[in-house]
């Protein structure tokens, strides 16, 4: 398997228009993409197919930020995924290293994520790099538009 891992940057946008079907939620959308490569506290590191011209088979997407009570900046991991196909393969675990590299790298003393706690396929990847879930935590969504 050639698969390569890493971050992608604006240069790299192009790269967002091969991506394997269920590796997103939903379809790119390329200005979106182009200002979230350009933000340098964004964070997407990429799992690409060399042998399937550099397909998109999984992803991270992070965010790096300072809060005015913290002396670090801090990671929020947003999503992460990788195709139904090219999962059990070590590609998300492989996928979680390099984000979480790139946090430490930006001198992040703390990385974190939300996920749901029936979601075993991934608290056994969190945990399998590191991840320690709290024993409780809850998830609120806003809704922001109008109608909302």
């Amino acid at each position: 398997m050639s698969i390569v891992i890493r971050r992608l940057v604006a240069a790299d946008q192009s790269l967002l228009s091969n991506v394997a079907p269920g590796v997103f939620d939903d379809p790119i959308i390329p200005a979106s993409a182009e200002k979230f490569l350009a933000d340098p506290n964004s964070v997407l590191v990429a799992a690409l197919d060399g042998k399937k011209d550099s397909l998109v088979v999984g992803f991270a997407s992070a965010m790096i930020y300072l809060h005015p009570d913290k002396s670090a900046p801090e990671m929020l991991i947003l999503e992460v995924g990788v195709d139904d196909t090219y999962r059990k393969r070590g590609i998300g675990k492989g996928i979680m290293k390099a984000v979480l590299a790139e946090g430490q790298a930006a001198g992040c003393k703390l990385a974190w994520l939300a996920t749901e706690p029936d979601n075993a396929a991934a608290l056994a990847l969190y945990k399998s790099v590191g991840g320690k879930p709290p024993e409780t935590c809850i998830h609120i969504d806003f809704d922001l538009t109008a109608d909302g």
